[in-house]
């Protein structure tokens, strides 16, 4: 039995299970670096958390979709079929491709929290974003910009490891120069304001989420999707 990117295994014995989602790539949407596009797709899968006292997984990566079904950058699976399961913040980021993921994800039984990063690629966030565990509801958006490798919930924060260096568009620190990275950084659980209109500018988007090819610049970036959503305060 073959299995491409996800599998289960039995803890007592090792012994491969049924589970077989299938995570699939997206759109070459990435923009040109230095004159030059990378035309690479992916589907890698970067972090996986448990949720529902086990009856579901959430998985963060390169994807688009999982098992043929729409789900950008993260998804939620049925922890006995693998079947695909709503989770609504994948049809709000554009974080897909070998340029742009979700890298991390945690959770603290109630939310899942996921951290993210786009290269020239057609991502919309480089900060993170909590969601319910239960059906992906965005409880916020942290617009920070610099990208951001993983993070852990406690006691009422979200501690962050990355290199964010602006924050100014949820009310945090603002861009210096020469540009300084913050490493270890928090933010808090709870949504205090909103996503101002200072987004990253990538890939494009119509004004109903179509996305589309980053040469249409007819369309604004798909980072308005994100204007205006909950915000943490960092």
């Amino acid at each position: 039995m073959s299995r491409h990117r996800l599998a289960a295994l039995n803890a007592a014995d090792g012994a491969l299970l049924p589970w077989n989602p299938v995570p699939g790539t997206g759109p070459m949407l990435n923009r040109p670096q230095n004159g030059t596009t990378n035309t690479g797709l992916s589907d890698v899968v970067r972090s996986i958390v448990v949720t529902g006292g086990g009856a579901q997984v959430v998985v963060g990566g390169h994807f688009d979709t999982l098992n043929g079904v729409k789900a950008t950058g993260v998804g939620a699976l049925d922890a006995v079929t693998g079947e695909t399961r709503p989770f609504a913040i994948n049809r709000l980021i554009t974080n897909q491709g070998i340029n742009g993921g979700v890298y991390h994800l945690s959770t603290d039984g109630t939310n899942v929290y996921g951290t993210a990063y786009d290269y020239y690629g057609p991502g919309n966030v480089e900060g993170g974003f909590a969601v319910l565990a239960d059906g992906g509801a965005v409880q916020w958006i942290n617009e920070c910009h610099g990208d951001t490798y993983s993070s852990f919930p406690m006691s009422g924060a979200l501690y962050v490891a990355g290199h964010p260096h602006v924050c100014s568009n949820i009310g945090g620190y603002h861009e210096h120069s020469p540009r300084v990275h913050r490493y270890a950084t928090a933010v808090t659980i709870a949504a205090t304001g909103t996503v101002g209109t200072g987004t990253l500018t990538n890939s494009r988007v119509k004004p109903e989420g179509t996305i589309v090819h980053v040469s249409e610049r007819q369309y604004p970036s798909s980072g308005t999707l994100l204007q205006g959503q909950p915000a943490p305060r960092c």
